[in-house]
């Protein structure tokens, strides 16, 4: 249970991902000349966090990130792979306030293949709450598209980030 200090969020990032073409052919009009979208992937990262209140500040304290392959609209285009980051540093203290240590890195997690609509969840193992400021507390969900029938593939990557930005 939370004390009154205390708030849980969740926060949702969507993203979708266009393979654009130029047009070919003869441009008989002004439409041609536009890009066209053949296909579409789309993403989603969320994180559930928890915000301390203090004095001049805050703290938080993200539990974990779920990754989601939401849909693809085009047969042929697939998203192959997934990879989830996290980082959280600086001053990091318990609910009760006491410092207990200088942050954390919680492993790299990958996920190839994913499936559609499968909520893929990395803990972050996170004991405890970074002061923002100075710190940061941040998390990063890679992902990596490819189509199908030929060498087309993009990478790219959503973000969370409490604090000051990291890379």
């Amino acid at each position: 249970m939370l004390n009154d200090d205390e708030r849980e969020y969740l926060a949702t990032i969507i993203i979708d991902n266009e393979y654009e073409t130029k047009a070919v052919g003869p441009i008989n009009s002004h439409e041609d000349i536009k890009n066209k979208t053949d296909c579409d992937v789309k993403l989603s990262y969320s994180a559930v966090y928890k915000v301390m209140e203090m004095p001049g500040g805050e703290r938080v304290m993200v539990t974990k990130y779920i990754g989601t392959y939401v849909k693809k609209s085009d047969p042929q285009m697939t998203c192959s792979r997934i990879r989830f980051t996290s980082k959280a540093e600086g001053l990091v203290f318990n609910s009760s306030g006491k410092y207990i240590g200088s942050g954390v890195k919680t492993p790299d997690m990958t996920v190839v293949n994913p499936g559609i609509g499968v909520a893929n969840t990395y803990l972050t193992n996170q004991q405890g709450y970074v002061e923002i400021p100075p710190g940061n507390n941040a998390g990063r969900m890679h992902y990596t598209l490819k189509r199908t029938v030929s060498s087309y593939t993009t990478t790219g990557y959503m973000a969370f980030d409490w604090g000051d930005y990291y890379t």
